[in-house]
This record gives structure tokens, C-alpha cells and sequence, in this order.
């Protein structure tokens, strides 16, 4: 079966999900893009419209572990079209909305109907192709994920400036939704690897959510991946989702705009990488290895952001800075080779599961770790502020609140030693 002629049908099904999967990632983003907009429009403060885009967030990772039970046993066929039609009609409610509250509501129903999309793509990556290129293709998924940022963070902009952002939302929504109706049309469940589905009932969904889970967490193999990826990706976001921009506006004297400019870098370099290291995850049949190294690409880009700490604004220390970046966002294809190992690591029937979870873990890290660094923060601030109403930490604070992303990642290296030497096919 590994040797098998990959036919037309199963590149159809996996260029939809991967056009679902850069629509996943445009809907993350979107929102955030709008935010001069949608503050002047709902007359709100910042904090409201940061809420606003957060909130998405919320459903998404709650609905991981459930979303992968529906992966496997209701298909991805069903679980594409569907959560791409909740996601399409959301955008719909959001570009109509009159008051904040409903428009928060959209973006949160957005969550809910969008949080499945990846586990249907890994399922039907599972069902058509062999197993030698489940990290390849996982891979090339997220380099069409990192596309859907990317025209989130340019064209759409463009696109908001020119029409507006109500018209903007109303396309989206309508793209949307046409790609779900080619989700039903186009994507079939009976690939080369398929067993028959069951087709439960809310009950069963749940029980089946709950005794995966379960069985899951109990499998000595998933938790490596799960509490390695949780700490890499809790790193990443602790710095691109948070401290990083006030850290170069406050240590290095770089401009807000310029700084946001340079935190493109960490997206480009998880581009470019996801392709290359799914490939060498499935060539080498070597996770752990992928994984270790990745995890310690992101403790150096740490090192390189301590080490910077003490030259403030000099060209030498922003150039390294750049290298850093583009290194987190490097690390960020560590959950290749971790899905690689939580798949191997489960049957078969609850393998979408294993995936939700491991999915999950991230953002639980990026939770954990931006509270935990924000308290080292907050314990020492020394009262000043860098503008009104927005604190002034010291470089010296920096330096403690990073030295703990630091302690994560030889934490996350530590969890890549105990997956699988050998992981093929």
C-alpha cells in the first residue's frame, strides 16, 4: 500500500483543505487588521476591540478534543463543508453587526464553526495518502496556512482601506461559504485507507469525546508531544502575541510600526520551514531528533534576545534580533514531528482526537506561559510609564520575564528526548 499511485482524486480533497485551512488562518487574523475600523465603529476602547478579535479563541480550543472525535466518526467531508458554512455565516452576522456585542458573538460562533477545520484536513491527509507522507503533506498545509496570514496582513488591509470594513467582511463571508459548498461537492471520505464511519448521535459524540480523551491522555507516547509542543508554541506566543513589540519599543527605541514590521519575520520563517522539515520528519522516520532541534532553535533565539538586552539600539543587536525572529518562527514546525508522534502513538479511531489534543496543548501554552511571564513582568515594574496609561518595564525585567521562556524551552527539549527514536510509516 505505501508504494500506491497517489490518484487525482486525492490531491482534489487535499488542495480543499488546504484552501479551508488558509481560510482558518485569515479568519485567526482578520479581525485584528480591521482595529482602527472597528474601534471608531462600535466606540470602544482598545482593549474592547484586542477582546473583540481574541474572543474567536475561546471556542476554537475549547472545541479541539470534540472536533477531532467528529474527525473520526462523522469524516472530513462532513466536518470541512460544515464548520466552513458556520464559519462563512458568521462572517455574514459579523459584517451586519450594529453593537459590539453581537459582533463579539460572531467572531465567537467563527470559533466554534472554524475549530475543526485542520483535524478534518490531518483526517483526510490520513484517509487518501500513505502514512510516509502524512508530515510532507501536514507540512505543505501550513505553509497555505502561513499564505492565509499573510493576505490577512496585506491585501485584505488594502482591501478594508479602499471598500470598507463591512464590505470586506461580507466577502469573506461569501468566499467562505463557496468554499464549503466545494467541501461537499469535491471532498470524499472513502480514500485508500478508509473503514466505514459511524454516524453518532450527540450522546455518542460526547462519550466518544470523553473515552478518547481519556484512553489518550493515558497513552505514555502522547504526552511528549503534548507538554513539548504546549511549551514551544507558549515560547512563540509569549513573544509574538505579547511582549515582543513592547520589548523593542521600550529596550531598543524601535517604533511601533517598524517593530510590527519585523514581527512578519517569525511568519516567514515558518513558511519556509514547514515544508522542509515535514519532509525531513517523514525522510528521516526520526521525530524526536526534528523535534529537539527545533526546540533548541527557539532556546538560542531566546539567548540571542537576552544577549541583545544589554546593547539597546545598536545595529549589531537589531540585526541578531532579526535572526530570532525568523528562529521562533522556525521552532513553530515543531508540531510536525509532535503530531507525527501523537498519530503513532494512538489507534487509529481516535487518532483526530490525539490530534485536537495536541492541537490544543498550544494554546494552552501560550495561556500558561503569557500569564506566567506577565506576572514576572508585573512583580517588577518600578511604577513609570512609557506612555499614558501603558507601563514602562526595564530591561532588567525583560531579562527575568525572558530567562523563564528560556527555562521552557530546555523543559520542551527534555520532553523531544523521551518521544520515539524511530517513527516510519
Amino acid at each position: 500500500m505505501e508504494k500506491r499511485h497517489i490518484g487525482g482524486r486525492a490531491w482534489v480533497v487535499f488542495a480543499l483543505g488546504a484552501a479551508s485551512h488558509y481560510a482558518v488562518m485569515f479568519n485567526r487574523v482578520a479581525a485584528g487588521q480591521m482595529f482602527p475600523q472597528l474601534m471608531a465603529e462600535f466606540n470602544t476602547t482598545g482593549v474592547g476591540v484586542a477582546a473583540l478579535s481574541s474572543i474567536y479563541y475561546y471556542t476554537y480550543s475549547v472545541m479541539q478534543v470534540p472536533s477531532g472525535a467528529l474527525a473520526d466518526t462523522l469524516g472530513p467531508r462532513r466536518l470541512l463543508s460544515s464548520g466552513l458554512m458556520i464559519g462563512g455565516l458568521a462572517w455574514l452576522l459579523f459584517a451586519s453587526a450594529r453593537t459590539l456585542a453581537l459582533a463579539s458573538l460572531a467572531r465567537l460562533i467563527a470559533g466554534f464553526g472554524l475549530a475543526g477545520i485542520f483535524l478534518g484536513l490531518l483526517k483526510s491527509i490520513e484517509l487518501w495518502f500513505p502514512a510516509r507522507k502524512y508530515g510532507t503533506l501536514t507540512g505543505l498545509s501550513t505553509f497555505f496556512g502561513n499564505l492565509g496570514v499573510a493576505t490577512a496582513m496585506f491585501p485584505f488591509v488594502i482591501l478594508v482601506n479602499s471598500i470598507g470594513w463591512r464590505a470586506s467582511s461580507y466577502v469573506v463571508g461569501g468566499f467562505t461559504i463557496l468554499l464549503a459548498a466545494l467541501a461537499w461537492l469535491l471532498v470524499r471520505d472513502e480514500g485508500p485507507n478508509y473503514t466505514e464511519l459511524k454516524k453518532p448521535g450527540l450522546v455518542q459524540i460526547l462519550k466518544t469525546s470523553f473515552g478518547g480523551l481519556v484512553e489518550v491522555l493515558r497513552k505514555k507516547g502522547s504526552l511528549p508531544p503534548f507538554f513539548g509542543f504546549m511549551l514551544v508554541f507558549g515560547g512563540l506566543m509569549t513573544f509574538t502575541g505579547l511582549w515582543g513589540v513592547p520589548f523593542m519599543m521600550q529596550v531598543h527605541g524601535i517604533t511601533q510600526s517598524a517593530a510590527g514590521s519585523l514581527m512578519m519575520l517569525t511568519t516567514a520563517g515558518g513558511a519556509l520551514a514547514a515544508v522542509l522539515v515535514g519532509w525531513l520528519t517523514d525522510r528521516s522516520g526520526k521525530p524526536r531528533i526534528m523535534f529537539c532541534l527545533l526546540a533548541g532553535m527557539q532556546a538560542m533565539a531566546w539567548l540571542i534576545i537576552l544577549w541583545t538586552i544589554g546593547r539597546p539600539g545598536d545595529k549589531a543587536a537589531i540585526a541578531a534580533l532579526c535572526f530570532a525572529m525568523v528562529a521562533m518562527g522556525v521552532s513553530n514546525s515543531s508540531f510536525l514531528p509532535a503530531f507525527v508522534v501523537m498519530r503513532k502513538a494512538n489507534r487509529p479511531e481516535v487518532s483526530s482526537l490525539a490530534q485536537g489534543l495536541n492541537n490544543a496543548s498550544g494554546f494552552i501554552g501560550a495561556i500558561v506561559m503569557q500569564a506566567a511571564v506577565s506576572a514576572v513582568m508585573d512583580y517588577g515594574w518600578g511604577g513609570a510609564y512609557f506612555t499614558e496609561g501603558v507601563r514602562f518595564y526595564s530591561a532588567a525585567v525583560y531579562k527575568n520575564g525572558f530567562m523563564l521562556c528560556l527555562a521552557a524551552m530546555a523543559l520542551a527539549v527534555a520532553c523531544g528526548l523521551l518521544m520515539p527514536k524511530d517513527i516510519r510509516g
